[in-house]
């Protein structure tokens, strides 16, 4: 008996049909992502760097790859971007290496293996300290200091990965 009531529902809905003296159809607007937006981060002349607080399980679980998505680049002079990272955990800091925007003003996304993690491991383990940071500095040795060139990039929250 559904069956029969579910296939007369859907032979009448194939035969109504809008014309001028119905009602228009309703406008459904696509989805453009089922992800919750991600927060983002400013780096600029004035503010050339930028630190995240970790759980230092992050790094002694295994994640030896930092991903770093560079979201929105306003650099209209196109001068040279050059953005170092290390790990910090209280006094000690570790490089884990450099990357730049290529060209000067375009997004991307980077991948920065940590070729030290056994030993950074070591001491985050050894350390007392509860959280460790990424921090995020910008090169401004490149850059004029006395010019007003206007620059702002726009980064998500480093994500660690396994290899």
């Amino acid at each position: 008996m559904k069956w029969v009531l579910y296939t007369g529902f859907l032979v009448a809905l194939s035969q109504w049909t809008c014309t001028e003296a119905s009602i228009n159809p309703i406008t459904i607007p696509a989805i453009v992502s089922c992800q919750p937006a991600q927060k983002m981060y400013e780096i600029t002349l004035a503010h050339p760097q930028l630190k995240f607080a970790w759980s230092p399980d992050t790094i002694l679980n295994r994640s030896n790859v930092i991903n770093i998505q560079i979201k929105e680049v306003d650099n209209p002079a196109k001068v040279p971007v050059t953005l170092n990272v290390k790990l910090s955990n209280g006094d000690k800091n570790w490089s884990v290496g450099n990357f730049t925007l290529y060209p000067s003003d375009k997004p991307g996304e980077f991948r920065l293996r940590i070729n030290n993690v056994e030993e950074i491991r070591k001491k985050v383990h050894a350390s007392k300290e509860k959280t460790f940071r990424v921090e995020i500095d910008l090169d401004t040795k490149p850059i004029k200091q006395n010019t007003n060139d206007k620059l702002m990039i726009k980064i998500s929250e480093p994500v660690f990965d396994k290899a």
